[in-house]
């Protein structure tokens, strides 16, 4: 829902306004609970948003891939 590229690039670029130093995690989401309908992120997808993150960021993880 809010994984796109550009998402992640407005996100990265305003946290390294307040510093570059800042570490960011991005996680899949997995659907649980009450949220049973929608796919899991994609591996590929976490990667790809770790990369566009890397362009403000110096320290970008991705978690539970």
């Amino acid at each position: 829902m809010n994984d796109s590229p550009e998402d992640m690039n407005s996100e990265a670029a305003w946290l390294a306004s307040i510093s570059k130093d800042i570490p960011l995690h991005i996680s899949r989401f997995f659907p649980r609970y009450k949220v049973t309908n929608l796919l899991p992120t994609p591996v590929k997808k976490i990667y790809e948003l770790v990369d566009v993150a890397k362009k403000h960021l110096n320290f970008v993880y991705a978690g539970n891939c």
